[in-house]
């Protein structure tokens, strides 16, 4: 075969690896459809490859021209000297490796005593490659005919091994890209925050998970091209503009300085949300790009206000316990020095009894002990340690029956409307200070009235808390079943700032002079000291609604029938 005639031969069997190259799309494809086409290239009578494995050789492929049979696979060829040489020495040298009956150059003989000379190998060539990326293998060509004289073989299977190489690192180089883009996917897809990709440079959405388009409240694809614009309101809660700040904030991230804040993001339907985002840059050679991570901390905030709110009523009923005590020490032992005064001024009223200017004088300082003793019993009564009567009470028929009193008391320009259900159940109360308390709450919402004008209306109904409701009064969470009383007026109403300090003593909203500051803290330590809870909801302009909640009195069916029966 002349020079001419082997040259084209090597460019028609490269071509027809490179072919192999191009439309094979995983390594054992390429390596299977390359060996069966070492059959022709080679004009052999039987082709192999078999990979390396970490612990031993295994992995067999291979291809023979008739007659001549399957050699290889399935055999096991540890225990042949000759061939664990071969494949020792082709690993350790990566370099063509020749083997005939008839040696010469470059060509080692075949032992008579091997197992390949007994299947009827006469010459054969062998390489190990060994690629960067994916597996090892050693691979060649069985003459079992007659023994070939090598000429251009060598080379040639030389240059098939680096294509094959080059091929398989490239095709491990994609598969493992994409088997990470998988990886990146899932993680992105089956992340519990929403993920956007966006290009800084158009300040658009190039990609977005499932769950972005769910906090979003997209229609699945129609966020890919969205402007990021479009996932938040004009302006920001403090006032900036979000279009703005985000071309600031992308533009730090852009220059590898990561990003994380709360912002305030807007769904497909308008409704704004708030949100903490975390923007890190993305490596591409080809554009700027951003990872925006979105979690919606609409919960998050809902439990910090619940926390908040909880803390403040705990700290207003500590400091409303602590100023009871204070507030009840210092009117026992103001008591205390009250009767001290008093009886002494009732014995000086018994040895001058003849003066009667002495006596005048006397019964001045009698009436003042007997007001300053009055205001004690307030500040018990706001302590909780006041003594009281109480009995049955139907609170309802307490209010019907001081309806003409409030009237007059109150005025012609005050409208009082009082309903009370014929349901409402009982109430063990004290039936002389549940009457002074609802006069002073009616008192006070006729003061707040323009021009002592209005109109007030007393409730009074059975109201169950369920235990899944969470219903709060008094800085409490409370359930079960209440007898609920409201006063509620049109008047002036009481601003927020003022309202969380309307029951301590001493404290009024009044001008100076008018009122003591203790109605209200009375009426507050009835109710806490007779088991219920006040309730106070107020709006400037509006009005205000006080209700007090009392347990009811149940009682048998049978007692409440005989009860009832006896009733003049």
């Amino acid at each position: 075969m002349n020079d001419r005639s082997q040259a084209e031969r090597v460019l028609d069997a490269l071509e027809i690896i490179d072919d192999l190259i191009v439309v094979s799309r995983s390594v054992d494809d390429l390596l299977r459809e390359a060996i069966r086409n070492f059959i022709d290239i080679f004009a052999c009578d039987r082709a192999f490859l078999q990979l390396f494995r970490p612990l031993g050789d295994a992995g067999v492929i291979e291809y023979t021209r008739e007659p001549w049979p399957l050699v290889l696979e399935g055999k096991d060829h540890e225990q042949d000297e000759f061939l664990h040489k071969v494949i020792a020495t082709a690993r350790a040298r990566e370099v063509v490796l020749s083997y005939g009956s008839e040696p010469g150059p470059g060509v080692e003989p075949i032992p008579a005593t091997s197992v390949l000379h007994q299947q009827g190998v006469r010459s054969m060539m062998v390489v190990a490659i060994q690629p960067e990326l994916g597996p090892s293998w050693f691979m060649g060509f069985h003459d079992c005919a007659k023994a070939r004289r090598f000429e251009h073989e060598a080379r040639l299977l030389e240059r098939i091994a680096a294509r094959l190489a080059h091929a398989v690192t490239s095709l491990e180089s994609m598969a493992h890209l994409r088997q990470s883009e998988d990886r990146f996917r899932a993680l992105v897809e089956h992340a519990p925050e929403a993920i956007l990709i966006i290009d800084v440079g158009t300040q658009r959405l190039i990609d977005a998970n499932v769950q972005a388009e769910q906090i979003f409240g997209w229609p699945p694809g129609q966020l890919l091209g969205a402007s990021v614009e479009q996932l938040s309101p004009p302006t920001q809660p403090d006032g900036q503009s979000s279009e703005l700040r985000i071309t600031e904030l992308l533009a730090l991230v852009a220059a590898g300085q990561e990003q994380t804040f709360e912002w305030q993001h807007r769904r497909a339907d308008g409704a704004p949300f708030p949100c903490e985002v975390r923007l890190v840059p993305l490596p591409n050679p080809e554009r700027l790009l951003v990872r925006a991570s979105v979690a919606d901390i609409t919960a998050r905030r809902a439990l910090e206000r619940e926390r908040e709110r909880l803390d403040a009523q705990l700290h207003q009923a500590k400091r409303m316990e602590a100023i009871g005590q204070l507030t009840g020490g210092l009117a026992h032992d103001f008591n205390n020095f009250l009767t001290i005064i008093t009886g002494q001024l009732e014995l000086m009223g018994m040895a001058r009894a003849d003066a009667a200017s002495f006596e005048a004088e006397l019964a001045l300082a009698l009436d003042a002990c007997e007001q300053a003793a009055g205001l004690t019993q307030q500040l018990l009564a706001f302590a909780r340690q006041r003594e009281l009567c109480p009995r049955r009470v139907q609170p309802g028929a307490e209010l019907e029956r001081i309806t003409e009193l409030l009237r007059r008391t109150l005025g012609a320009g005050v409208e009082v409307d009082v309903h009370a259900a014929s349901a409402a159940h009982d109430c063990r109360l004290d039936a002389t200070q549940f009457v002074s308390a609802i006069v002073n709450l009616c008192i006070n919402a006729r003061d707040a009235m323009t021009q002592r004008r209005g109109h007030l209306k007393l409730r009074c109904a059975n109201q169950s808390m369920p235990p899944g409701a969470r219903v709060s009064v008094d800085g409490e969470d409370i359930v079960g079943d209440f007898v609920v009383v409201e006063v509620h007026d049109d008047g002036s109403g009481i601003s927020p700032e003022l309202l969380a300090r309307v029951c301590e003593p001493f404290f009024t909203t009044k001008a100076e002079g008018v009122g003591s500051g203790l109605g209200l803290s009375m009426v507050y330590g009835f109710v806490k000291q007779s088991g219920g809870h006040l309730e106070i909801q107020s709006e400037l302009g509006v009005g205000t609604s006080i209700r007090l909640y009392f347990p009811p009195l149940f009682e048998q069916p049978a007692a409440r029938l005989a009860r009832e029966s006896s009733a003049p």
